[in-house]
């Protein structure tokens, strides 16, 4: 694991709050994975040093938990509590401060990574996961358990991931997104009240996968 990969996790949870968003553990996690890879696509290796696997559904580093607990010791980064409703959680918050330009020297990357933490920065965790697990190149092909390999990251650098309308009616769409919110919250409410008790992920992407589709809404 490299020095930077504190400055990294602060870096990008800086961001996130610039851009009125939130991150919990796993979402901090992937975005840390994203950033490696934009790092690596300029560099040939990656940011944060950290020995990536395909643990079970998606990039897990061994290092992580620990450097949490470290930079929460440090006070360089809290908890925070959120309640909406009947649903309650766990966000992480720089307590310290980092500018991304500083941790992220090459320009392109740092472009590529940011802009990457804009798009995410307000979004809820399953739909990143899908990004990461489909859409990233050191998970294409990768074996369980296995390091992955981030020499599989093209030079090219990828289409930009922009959101896209669905063509559906605004007051079916407003109805489908309450239903989808509501179905998150409580699963992400779960997910952060177990985090701090285990020290590997609980739920992977099929699992979020089926839950989601087990709350989508009914044909009218």
């Amino acid at each position: 694991m490299k020095p930077e990969a504190k400055s990294a996790i602060l870096g990008i949870l800086t961001r996130v709050s610039e851009r009125d968003g939130s991150a919990n553990k796993t979402k901090l996690l992937k975005l840390l994975y994203l950033a490696d890879i934009e790092y690596y696509r300029r560099t040939d290796e990656t940011l944060t040093g950290f020995d990536w696997i395909f643990y079970f559904y998606g990039p897990w580093a061994p290092q992580y938990d620990a450097l949490l607990s470290q930079l929460e010791a440090e006070g360089a980064l809290r908890r925070e509590a959120w309640a909406a409703g009947d649903f309650e959680g766990e966000r992480l918050i720089a307590s310290l401060p980092v500018d991304l330009s500083d941790v992220v020297k090459d320009a392109v990357s740092f472009l590529r990574t940011r802009l990457l933490i804009d798009v995410w920065a307000d979004r809820a965790v399953p739909p990143l996961l899908d990004y990461v697990y489909f859409e990233t190149e050191p998970m294409q092909g990768a074996e369980k358990m296995k390091p992955l390999d981030f020499t599989k990251v093209s030079k090219e650098i990828p289409p930009s991931y922009r959101r896209t309308g669905s063509g559906t009616e605004a007051k079916t769409l407003r109805r489908v997104q309450r239903r989808i919110v509501e179905a998150r919250q409580k699963l992400q409410a779960e997910i952060d009240r177990t985090a701090s008790a285990v020290s590997r992920p609980i739920y992977d992407d099929d699992f979020l996968a089926a839950y989601e589709a087990l709350n989508a809404p009914e044909a009218d």
